[in-house]
């Protein structure tokens, strides 16, 4: 995904249920209100294996990764690095899984 803007991500909503599984993908250049790379929202559970999320911007400081809404992405052997504001984001009741990945400014 490369230099896509909408309000909600940049690059991927995952919204309602919604479990896609992403693997070797490049996320950067994209822009949104909130959630410039990915966005998930209400108990959406995303996969990201070897993904790498940078250089995304966002009005609303999230960057790369914005959780609410009991949504709880796993995200293993990736790279969430240098993206405008936080790098991940949980709110609502959402709980990231995260391993064996580098994110520059961890968990908010």
């Amino acid at each position: 995904m490369d230099r896509h803007y909408f309000a909600l991500a940049g690059g991927i909503r995952c919204n309602q249920t919604a479990s896609p599984h992403l693997k070797n993908n490049l996320m950067t250049g994209n822009s949104a209100d909130t959630g410039g790379a990915i966005a998930c929202i209400q108990r959406s559970s995303p996969t990201l294996i070897n993904c790498t999320l940078t250089g995304n911007l966002c009005r609303a400081g999230v960057g790369g990764i914005y959780c609410s809404s009991d949504s709880d992405p796993t995200i293993e052997n990736s790279i969430v690095w240098a993206n405008d504001g936080v790098d991940v984001f949980a709110t609502s009741g959402s709980q990231p899984v995260v391993t064996y990945s580098d994110i520059e400014e961890g968990l908010a």
